[in-house]
């Protein structure tokens, strides 16, 4: 987190391609499965007894840096993000649609984002 705290800035007057929206900060959330053992991490017990972790990413365009990385179960949904995460106010956000949940989702519109 401090490598990406020192980092950003250095970016942040970067386009992002085929996008003008200077001032803007824009970002995508995203998730990645990363299969386990279950051997070997019983606590990374997934679905149909396959283990793994799921790793919750925030992707600042403007360099292609991570904001924030949340590491959770493969069990947790993706969805479920959108509550422990705190969005940054007038920035633009695009996510797959399996990040629907329209109360967070609202949340996230009240707070200005």
């Amino acid at each position: 987190m401090w490598l990406i705290r020192r980092v950003r800035p250095m970016y942040a007057n970067e386009n992002v391609p085929d996008v003008y929206l200077p001032g803007w900060e824009i970002f995508a959330i995203y998730s990645t499965t990363i299969p386990c053992s279950i051997k070997l991490a019983e606590w990374a017990l997934g679905k149909y007894s396959k283990g793994g972790v799921k790793m919750h990413t925030v992707l600042d365009l403007r360099g292609s840096i991570p904001d924030s990385i949340y590491i959770t179960d493969s069990r947790w949904h993706d969805s479920n993000f959108l509550d422990v995460y705190e969005p940054y106010k007038w920035a633009i956000y695009t996510m797959d649609k399996a990040y629907v949940d329209y109360e967070a989702l609202y949340r996230m519109h009240l707070n200005g984002t």
